[in-house]
């Protein structure tokens, strides 16, 4: 059983963190190893006595019984020193770069390291780097990226180490990927402008101080795969109003939960059988009407019963003007977005490529007769316009049996010819 004072012992430790006291990452000091000998002292009464060690940025807390104390305070406060000094000196075995990552490649596999400071916007963690398949993410890879950004981690990153997207500053929402199944402790602490958290299918609990700090963090939307989240995983989110979760009553009972400085669980609303936080709240009186430029105000109801003032987002009146069908010959345009109320155009068109036209059959304009050929075209079906034309050949005139002259008539003159022409004469028949 932790006592209160071991709770105040992890409370301390983890206070020391938001003043930049990192294990493994910055410089080892005399000044912090002092603090926590002192804090050794000062709960040394106690029967369970904590020791933290920090160690591949990974935070571990013991508890041992009042006579293994003395011993095991020497041996620990050693090797506490050796480990934060090793761990004081970073070190990168064949760091790679490919954009704005620093990775290592360890059995055919990367893991992002460090992340360019300079990184912004919309950001998905990249499938490969250097042609290798990302599987994790390491500690403080994306610490000091303060820019404005949106991550999207995918399927493929299986681990998210401790301390992995601390003091990411600018990072704003995150989408966490099926492929994840723990957060670990630290992973996103500090991310003071972090407002949206989407959780993957695969998640099944959440680690010590994960979103400590995240100071404007409103509302959590928790699956029903999560069975445990730890102890002071959203501490100091004390603007946290809403939970909103995937099961029932029964099942967020049996969901292991932080019990220090929960924000969760003495949240003003707990929401039940939640599917899309987004859609849960529906409309429900206005109060102020939105402008075209200007929110609303609305009184917002949801299934649980619960109200809630919230903005009615601006709202323009659109209509399509200028818009333009394309044609066999010339360009067409999809039309701008413009408010019919204060004339603005919300969005430009689009160019419509040209059709080309629609080749039809041949139709004969004219026909041909003995004396003259004819004349057919190929025309476009849509507009009409032709497309190509040729002659047809005139046609061949009719022989008469016995006209061997070829005038049309059969006489003695054909006669003869034929006889000269079965004699084998030089006569041709015509």
């Amino acid at each position: 059983m932790v006592t209160e004072s071991a709770k105040q012992i992890e409370y301390y430790f983890f206070t020391l963190y938001q003043y930049d006291f990192y294990f493994g990452k910055n410089a080892c000091s005399l000044f912090a190893y002092c603090l926590l000998c002192e804090l050794f002292d000062l709960f040394g009464d106690d029967r369970n006595y904590a020791f933290f060690v920090r160690a591949t940025s990974v935070v571990r807390i013991f508890y041992f019984q009042e006579e293994e104390k003395v011993k095991m305070k020497k041996i620990w406060a050693m090797a506490l020193a050796v480990v934060m000094m090793i761990a004081a000196v970073p070190v990168t075995v064949g760091a790679e770069t490919d954009g704005y990552y620093t990775y290592a490649v360890e059995n055919g596999e990367a893991t992002i390291t460090d992340v360019d400071t300079s990184i912004s916007g919309d950001v998905t963690i990249p499938y490969t780097l250097g042609g290798y398949l990302v599987r994790s993410i390491n500690s403080f890879a994306f610490k000091e990226c303060n820019n404005s950004m949106s991550v999207t981690i995918p399927d493929n990153i299986t681990y998210i180490d401790d301390f992995a997207f601390a003091d990411c500053n600018g990072l704003e929402s995150v989408t966490i990927g099926d492929g994840i199944t723990y957060i670990h402790d630290f992973a996103f602490s500090n991310c003071q402008e972090l407002t949206v958290i989407n959780f993957g299918k695969n998640i099944k609990g959440i680690g010590a101080y994960s979103f400590g700090n995240c100071y404007n963090l409103e509302n959590v939307f928790i699956p029903i795969n999560i069975t445990s989240i730890s102890d002071i995983a959203f501490i100091n989110c004390s603007k946290i109003t809403e939970v909103f979760y995937e099961g029932g009553h029964v099942a967020w009972k049996k969901v292991t939960k932080d019990t220090i400085d929960n924000y969760l669980t003495s949240a003003d609303h707990i929401h039940f059988n939640v599917s899309d936080p987004q859609k849960h709240y529906t409309l429900n009186e206005i109060i102020k009407e939105a402008t075209c430029t200007e929110a609303g105000t609305g009184n917002y109801i949801c299934n649980c019963g619960y109200y809630k003032l919230d903005d009615i987002a601006p709202t323009h009146n659109t209509e399509i003007h200028n818009n333009i069908v394309p044609t066999c010959t010339t360009d067409g345009y999809t039309g701008d977005t413009v408010c019919v109320d204060c004339g603005e155009i919300l969005e430009a068109g689009n160019t419509i490529p040209v059709k080309g036209h629609t080749l039809g059959e041949w139709t004969n304009v004219t026909e041909p007769t003995e004396a003259t050929e004819g004349l057919r075209v190929k025309s476009c079906t849509d507009c009409g316009a032709e497309i190509e034309r040729e002659t047809i050949p005139a046609l061949t005139p009719a022989s008469t049996p016995g006209d061997a002259t070829g005038d049309g008539k059969i006489n003695l003159t054909d006669v003869s010819n034929i006889l000269k022409y079965i004699a084998k004469w030089d006569v041709a028949l015509k």
